[in-house]
């Protein structure tokens, strides 16, 4: 499933004709949250998605890679006891 905009998610960043493009950071409704790279309102290029913890008591993780269409394409994923590397690889 692609991630885009939903009610009640929200946005801060770059735009082009209304839509997320360029860099910015999408919190989601769900308590995941992506900064990173967008396009047409999508992530794509690079990004990090942090996931809430899950219900069952998992701990958040967190998500850095490349991104197409939303869709995440080559990364890795890390507990986020570890601190997530930036985007530009620093």
């Amino acid at each position: 499933m692609a991630l885009c905009c939903l009610p009640g998610d929200s946005y801060q960043g770059s735009f082009h004709n209304d839509t997320p493009c360029g860099e910015g950071t999408s919190l989601y409704t769900n308590g995941n949250r992506y900064s990173g790279s967008f396009k047409d309102g999508m992530p794509e290029g690079v990004g990090t998605m942090t996931y809430a913890p899950t219900e069952d008591g998992g701990c958040e993780v967190f998500w850095t890679g490349t991104w197409t269409r939303g869709k995440r394409v080559l990364g890795s994923e890390r507990p986020t006891t570890e601190r997530a590397p930036s985007p530009d690889g620093e």
